[in-house]
């Protein structure tokens, strides 16, 4: 009952009760049954929803009739008027089937080599053999995360990088002419969305050739020292509005798109590491080591209208 409308607690302003006697709400009753004081009267007690028997304090008794009063849709309580209607919002949370993935990826190596490391950069290979492995398998990760965005990407459209016969300003200046492309593109997931444009792009190192040559393009100065995702390294910022990455696992000639806003839910993918790269114990056998690492994950888009691809022709 509670879950659908209001328990309120009523008394008559009159001396006897009639038909045409008003009563006064003083008390609402909470989903646990306890009776909170409306205004000025000091109320209190509980009520038992199951059997409906109440127990209720007055400071000061009234004069006469008390009564509880259901009202079965809140928004009717709301001070917009008895006549006046308006629409409501219903809100559900969805459940998505998921299958997780397995990544594993091992090696075999002999003792010598072990040594001959050794000897050579006075480091430990198998140590290094393990930086090896998770990288190799993160990589692979990364690249099934830059395919799946290009591939799930709700928006798509193309620039030649052709310069025309008729175009005398030079390459530089042609180049620019993909902004118009790239905006467009951003205020369409802008448009699609109702949260924000594009906030940053994906390229290949190739494809940023493109955006390294405008004027619109500021670099980061060395790549090196910014912060990786996925793959990817930041070059710089265009316009002023977009962070560009580069990947050398993307492909070349396309230009991926996307939104990433700071909160958790402002986000068009997911990866979920169920077991994050996880290493078994070096087995040794017959003089020939092995070691394993594997992962265990899931990643899907949820939200494929905040991505766009961006093809270059004629290239």
């Amino acid at each position: 009952m509670w879950a659908e409308g209001t328990l309120f607690l009523e008394v008559g302003d009159a001396a006897t009760v009639s038909a045409s006697t008003a009563f006064t709400k003083i008390g609402e009753v909470d989903k646990n049954g306890v009776v909170h004081q409306l205004g000025s009267t000091a109320v209190m007690g509980v009520v038992n929803p199951k059997t409906g028997v109440y127990v209720v304090s007055f400071a000061v008794a009234p004069e006469v009739g008390v009564k509880f009063t259901y009202r079965k849709d809140i928004q009717k309580n709301i001070p917009f008027g008895s006549d006046k209607k308006y629409p409501t919002m219903r809100f559900d949370i969805t459940k998505m089937a998921i299958e997780a993935k397995s990544r594993k990826l091992g090696a075999q190596y002999s003792f010598e080599l072990i040594e001959d490391y050794k000897n050579e950069f006075g480091e430990s290979f198998e140590d290094k053999m393990v930086d090896y492995l998770t990288t190799t398998i993160l990589t692979e990760i990364d690249s099934e995360t830059i395919d799946m965005l290009f591939n799930k990407a709700t928006e798509s459209d193309s620039w030649d990088m052709t310069l025309p016969l008729t175009w005398t300003r030079g390459i530089n200046a042609w180049y620019e002419t993909i902004m118009p492309k790239i905006n467009r593109l951003s205020n369409t997931i802008y448009q699609k969305t109702h949260v924000a444009g594009a906030s940053f792009l994906v390229c290949s190192p190739v494809t940023a050739t493109i955006f390294q040559s405008m004027q619109q393009f500021v670099g980061v100065g060395n790549p090196i020292d910014t912060t990786m995702e996925v793959g990817t390294v930041k070059a710089g910022t265009l316009g002023g509005m977009y962070n560009v990455y580069t990947s050398p696992l993307c492909e070349d000639n396309k230009i991926l798109m996307g939104f990433k806003g700071s909160k958790p839910e402002e986000t068009g993918a997911i990866y979920a590491p169920y077991i994050p790269i996880q290493l078994h114990p070096i087995y040794y056998a017959e003089g020939q080591p092995s070691v394993l690492a594997r992962s265990r994950y899931w990643m899907g888009v949820v939200r494929p209208d905040y991505y766009a691809v961006l093809s270059v022709t004629g290239a």
